[in-house]
């Protein structure tokens, strides 16, 4: 069992220096703690699911903000998760102006707010419910492998019980999702409090053009010192030595290992019957085809 993580009792932030040859913008990364996923994994799932409709696309709410804004202040914002006992997110706010990089947090609870006291859209929240419901079947069905383990060893490493509930809910995750189109406009308006309301880690990574120098300076060194504990004969060693790898990593497989592999035929790639759904304009003629819309009888219409 994994130990819980270390508790945030209150806000904290962080500057690091980053090498790089451009300086004046910032990577700004928020990162707030989620619920334990150790014997329900709903709230953490709904987390997920609020993230994305804060971030999926430029009409979101903190893209509106922060981006598409006369006075932009990222140039691109995105989620990323983290898997422990309990989910870490962590938003990262791209090219942000170096003096304007600790306004994100302030402006960041201020998006929140204006959310929670009225501005969260339930319309937009069912369609990005029906966008993260298609991306798991497309999991499922493209990268089937991956997306069994995934489950699989999330619930190896944090399940506390043995009831194979939790299992279920991870193992089916687009039915999980699916359920999160019943939840009321008062659910998700709970997620963002609780998001609101937890304590922030923020990290400010400022670009730096000395800590570039001081890095190749040391990396230089390194050489050097490499090159005078071989001495000739030795690097004279490591040169053949990685000749002999290159050459042994160039040549091509066997043919008959190529033969092991077998290819289907054209003939065993079937079809997908598909329906056609018309939509007609009333400045062109009745009964012509002005867009047309396929979708696989089946699948939920993203």
């Amino acid at each position: 069992m994994y130990e819980p993580l270390a508790e945030l009792y209150f806000d904290q932030d962080t500057t690091i220096t980053i090498p790089s040859e451009h300086e004046g913008n910032v990577l700004v990364k928020i990162g707030i703690i989620g619920p334990a996923i150790t014997e329900d994994i709903t709230k953490s799932v709904g987390m997920h699911i609020m993230f994305q409709y804060l971030t999926d696309s430029p009409v979101g709410p903190l893209w509106m903000e922060f981006v598409e804004h006369e006075n932009a202040l990222s140039s691109h914002i995105h989620v990323t998760e983290i898997t422990h006992t309990q989910k870490i997110f962590s938003l990262n706010f791209e090219s942000v102006p170096e003096l304007d990089m600790r306004q994100i947090p302030t402006l960041l609870r201020k998006v929140l707010e204006r959310q929670i006291d009225g501005g969260f859209n339930q319309s937009r929240m069912e369609f990005i419910i029906d966008r993260c419901y298609q991306r798991e079947l497309s999991a499922m069905e493209n990268a089937t492998e991956e997306t069994i383990a995934h489950a699989v060893i999330q619930d190896f490493l944090y399940e506390s019980k043995d009831d194979g509930l939790m299992f279920d809910r991870r193992i089916n995750m687009a039915y999980t999702i699916e359920q999160f189109l019943e939840q009321p406009t008062e659910y998700w308006i709970s997620i963002m409090l609780f998001i609101l309301n937890s304590n922030w880690a923020t990290v400010y990574a400022v670009p730096s053009k000395r800590a570039a120098s001081v890095q190749l300076k040391e990396k230089e060194a390194r050489i050097e010192r490499t090159k005078e504990k071989l001495g000739e004969s030795g690097r004279s060693r490591m040169e053949a030595r990685v000749r002999a790898a290159n050459k042994i990593q160039s040549r091509l497989p066997p043919l008959e290992l190529i033969n092991l592999i077998s290819t289907p035929p054209v003939s065993s790639i079937g079809e997908i019957p598909l329906n056609n759904h018309y939509v007609q304009n009333s400045l062109v003629a009745p009964n012509s085809e002005f867009c047309v819309f396929f979708r696989v009888p089946g699948y939920r219409a993203s």
